[in-house]
């Protein structure tokens, strides 16, 4: 299949080139063009610095060194290094009236709310958005678990990928059918970028306060999300001809709809197919992984068996793994590098890595 979508993207794009002709989507995403060179680093020292002064600016240094140690549960971070330079990008180009609103949004916010709002700022949607985003959560300002629960959904701990509505009822966050992984993992990218899409999916509440929340319950909003990306992603798959919905999605549709929202990933994305008998290969594909989750940006990956394939998100990483959102189970796994190494990942009964859907990064 890996060879099949191949041959299916180069006629539909026209391409009829080989690998020498130009800098696949790993090397973009790398940002190197020789496969044995490092990869270049995510952010620089001096872009780094350049947006804890701006953002410092905002919050104080001590209220900017507080905000970036804001943890999910599992003890990676809300606010990577890239989501700092993103966010502070996004304030340079706001002028003045639109760094007064954020800082009034701001003033006075809790910790929590503080992370969530920078977090807001760095998908680009502008400040009015971040001013919306302070009123819309302004009840439950100073609950943090509120916060964490409806802004950030996603613990990264192991175990279920479990939402609890304001009930106490835990709903899992699951694909509705065997062919909807693929915009599941689309849905659950925004979901960890977009704190404002988090709030409206796990609560139906808009930024806009003329718009009324819709009164569904979280699994019909979650599962009509889901058909409405399926049919998006594959409409166009295929240039004029869509992709037939029961094969699922194929990964240069998933990264085509993916780069509907550059302002929001930071990233343009473009696939690999993976040749598990190229060590080398492997190697690069994991440092793609590595790179995009590092910077805080999602990266979906397909795996295959004999029949069928799964499309999986990759989202964090600690020490000895890659930590993956499972839409099949609705469950987050720990991935050993070592299987992402030898290419047999090992995930649900698909136990072959067979293509990356890569985020290429802007480069600070």
């Amino acid at each position: 299949m890996p060879e099949l979508w191949t041959v299916v993207h180069r006629v539909k794009s026209g391409l009829r080139r080989g690998p020498a002709a130009g800098a696949g989507p790993l090397d973009a995403a790398l940002g190197v063009l020789d496969p044995e060179a490092p990869p270049a680093p995510v952010v620089s020292d001096v872009a780094l610095g350049r947006a804890r002064e701006h953002l410092a600016g905002l919050l104080g240094p001590a209220g900017l060194a507080a905000v970036e140690e804001v943890r999910r549960a599992d003890g990676s971070p809300i606010l990577t290094p890239y989501r700092l330079v993103l966010a502070a990008d996004r304030l340079t180009t706001a002028g003045v009236e639109g760094r007064e609103t954020v800082t009034k949004a701001l003033s006075g916010a809790s910790l929590a709310l503080s992370t969530y709002l920078v977090a807001m700022l760095a998908t680009g949607q502008g400040p009015r958005a971040v001013e919306q985003l302070a009123a819309a959560v302004a009840s439950h300002a100073k609950d943090a678990k509120w916060l964490h629960r409806h802004l950030g959904v996603l613990t990264g701990l192991a175990g279920p990928a479990t939402f609890v509505d304001d009930d106490g009822a835990p709903l899992r966050l699951r694909q509705l059918s065997p062919t909807t992984c693929g915009p599941t993992c689309a849905i659950l990218t925004r979901v960890l970028l977009d704190p404002a899409y988090a709030l409206w999916l796990t609560s139906g509440e808009h930024l806009q306060p003329e718009r009324s929340g819709d009164g569904l319950p979280f699994e019909q909003r979650f599962r009509s999300q889901q058909h409405a990306v399926h049919e998006a992603l594959t409409r166009k798959a295929l240039g004029p001809v869509p992709w037939p919905r029961a094969l699922g999605s194929p990964p240069w549709a998933l990264a085509a709809f993916l780069n509907r929202f550059p302002n929001l990933t930071g990233a343009h994305y473009g696939w690999v197919p993976v040749d598990g008998s190229d060590p080398v290969h492997l190697r690069r594909c994991l440092d793609a992984v590595l790179r995009g989750v590092t910077a805080g940006v999602p990266v979906p990956v397909y795996v295959g068996r004999h029949v069928d394939r799964h499309v999986v998100l990759a989202f964090s990483a600690r020490d000895d793994a890659v930590v993956v959102y499972d839409p099949a189970a609705g469950a987050v796994l720990d991935v050993p590098l070592a299987d992402w190494e030898t290419g047999h990942v090992g995930i649900a009964g698909w136990d072959h890595l067979e293509s990356v859907v890569v985020p290429r990064l802007l480069m600070y």
